[in-house]
């Protein structure tokens, strides 16, 4: 996906005094182009799955798809699941092309749990 160029125009009514006012929107990105972040590569297949859930609204979607940016972020900095640890790095390495998409990030006890539920329980192959 492209960036737009161009500024977009809405209009917006102000119930107060009925007055409609224009607004610009300066910067538009939609997550539907995986390719969009390509210093994240492991971000293109997991968008695509979320992508391909017939189960989801366009709403849910959008909601999956920041999560696993979030926490596939982590990841990729091996940061230690702590909330302080999260809160530092989520700070420091949330591009403003991941705002521009998804927004500000959401709470750090909330990716905690996210990478805590990601993970599942240990399966015997992986306990030696």
């Amino acid at each position: 996906m492209i960036v737009p160029d161009r500024d977009i125009r809405l209009l917006v009514t102000i119930a107060l005094g009925l007055a409609g006012h224009d607004v610009t929107v300066k910067r538009v990105a939609i997550a539907d182009d995986p390719a969009m972040f390509p210093e994240m590569p492991e971000l293109e297949q997991a968008l695509a799955d979320v992508t391909l859930r017939s189960d989801l609204n366009d709403w849910q979607r959008f909601r999956e798809r920041k999560k696993l940016a979030q926490c596939l972020l982590m990841d990729r900095h091996d940061v230690p699941n702590g909330n302080k640890a999260i809160d530092i790095a989520i700070r420091r390495h949330w591009t403003p092309r991941l705002a521009m998409v998804f927004g500000e990030p959401n709470d750090p006890s909330s990716i905690r749990r996210w990478r805590a539920r990601r993970a599942g329980p240990a399966r015997h192959e992986d306990v030696r």
